[in-house]
This record gives structure tokens, sequence and C-alpha cells, in this order.
């Protein structure tokens, strides 16, 4: 428990001093424009359907994101996905991305579980992403949680390891784009009939969003 805790604290010393860096150095990284906004997503995939669904005025002064998209998709079963992408031209400003495993929780969700999770893709040029499986529960709602941050052709899963390519890349390449990528259902039947919906969905709806992000 002690050496844990001690590995924390330094990683948590590691990230504020990098973040401390990175905005006293880095803040004029200029910003990186989308190749196709988000809304030109297919609305059609396979056999969903998309829907989109807006957030808040509120909710877009606070998250500070460039463009985003919120869309339910259905197949005319009982289960539905919804998607949030959330994309941010420039992190530099004070504008970057919120996890979801803080968001979640703060909007009355309860953390039951997460792991990390391999997907694999037959094409394109990611065909391994490792992602976060975050299983959460509000009142008698149990919620299947994939999400991972997609930035500058990476697909990290680690916040943490996020924030330091981050701070590499505003430094190397003078980029601070990224991507917050968001996938959910609700448990149903069970856990791992919502998990593997989440993984066929996603392994198609992927290498679509790859080609609206910038190039690496």
């Amino acid at each position: 428990m002690k050496r844990r805790f001690f590995i924390h604290l330094a990683v948590s010393f590691v990230l504020l001093v990098s973040t401390f860096v990175y905005f006293r150095y880095v803040e004029g990284v200029e910003g990186t424009p989308l190749r196709k906004r988000l809304a030109l997503l297919p609305h059609r995939l396979g056999e969903w359907q998309g829907s989109d669904n807006a957030l808040s005025a509120q909710e877009l002064r606070m998250l500070g994101m460039e463009d985003y998209i919120l869309r339910k998709y259905s197949n005319g079963s009982e289960q539905d996905i919804w998607v949030y992408v959330a994309y941010y031209e420039s992190q530099s400003k004070g504008d970057i991305i919120h996890p979801p495993k803080i968001c979640l929780p703060g909007s009355g969700w309860t953390p039951i579980s997460i792991s990390r999770e391999k997907i694999h893709f037959p094409e394109g040029p990611i065909r391994i992403a490792e992602v976060n499986k975050y299983l959460v529960q509000k009142g008698a709602d149990k919620d299947l949680v994939m999400y991972w941050y997609h930035s500058r052709g990476r697909v990290v899963a680690n916040e943490y390891l996020d924030r330091l390519y981050l701070i590499w890349d505003s430094i190397s390449k003078r980029r601070s784009d990224g991507t917050l990528v968001r996938v959910s259902c609700s448990v149903n039947p069970d856990e791992i009939t919502a998990w593997r919906t989440l993984v066929s969905f996603v392994q198609e709806f992927l290498p679509i969003l790859q080609e609206h992000l910038p190039d690496a």
C-alpha cells in the first residue's frame, strides 16, 4: 500500500511540474483544425442509425472544445449506443480534456469498475488500440463506457501518459490538439454482451473518425 501511494505521489508530482512547464513555456502553440467537421460523421453505420443531441451553452463554456458530436445510435432493438467526441484545436489556453473518470462521477454516476482492454481492427493505420472499460451506475441504471484519448495520431487510454505526450508534442511538434472519444451503452442484457456491442461498433466507427482528425 505504501509503495503504491508513493508511486501515485511521484506521478502526480511529475504531472504537476510538467503542467507548470507546459503552461509557462508552450502557451503560444497554435490550434490545429479538423480535416472534416465532426457533424459530417455518417449517421448510418451498418445497422445503426444516429440522431444528434446537443450540449447546453453552460456545458460548452465549461468544456471549451472547438467541435463535438453527441449522438445516439439505434439499431431497432432495445440497445442504444451513445457517442460523444470532443475535439480541442489547442489545449494551451486553459481548455483541456476532462477525463470521464472525473466527469461521470460528478454527474451522479457511481464507478463500479475500470480496466484497460485491447481492441483489434482488421484494417486501417491503427491495428490494435488500448481503451478504458468503465462500468458505472446511477440508481437502477447501469452503463458500460468505453473511452480513450485520440491525440495527434495516437490512441491512448492512460490520461497521465496522454498528458505527457501533450507536453512532448507541444515542444517537438508545436501541437496540442486532442480528442476525447467516449462510447457507451446500457448493460443489457449483461455486461459481456454490452461490451461486445461496443467493440463491434467501435471497430467500424474509429477508422471513419480518423478521416476527420488531423494527421499525426
